[in-house]
């Protein structure tokens, strides 16, 4: 079973290793004026969803899924990277969520 902290209404960006690779190369390409850059997929998705991908991709049963209610201190509710900057650079998210975790598992 998945036993998960939360609700699963919190949100989260995440991004594929592939993706955080091609930002930093790009980054290290074009050696922008800024030093500071989000690297994210300025996506958010809950955390329910997130799991339920994961669970499917695992081979485990939505129904094994399971959220304590319980949050922990000073965690944010929702997370959402701006990047504006990085997208400016040219860079484009090539892999979602779903199509991440179903390589891992194969």
């Amino acid at each position: 079973s998945l036993d998960m902290l939360g609700t699963g209404l919190e949100s989260r960006d995440y991004i594929h290793v592939n993706d955080v690779a091609q930002a930093i190369y790009l980054l290290a390409l074009k050696k922008p004026d800024w030093a500071i850059c989000n690297v994210a997929n300025g996506e958010e998705i809950n955390i329910r969803r997130a799991t339920e991908l994961f669970a499917y991709s695992a081979g485990v049963s939505r129904d094994r899924i399971s959220f304590s209610d319980v949050l922990r201190e000073g965690d944010p509710l929702n997370l959402r990277a701006d990047i504006t900057r990085l997208q400016s650079l040219g860079w484009r998210k090539t892999i979602a969520l779903e199509y991440g975790l179903k390589d891992y598992f194969t």
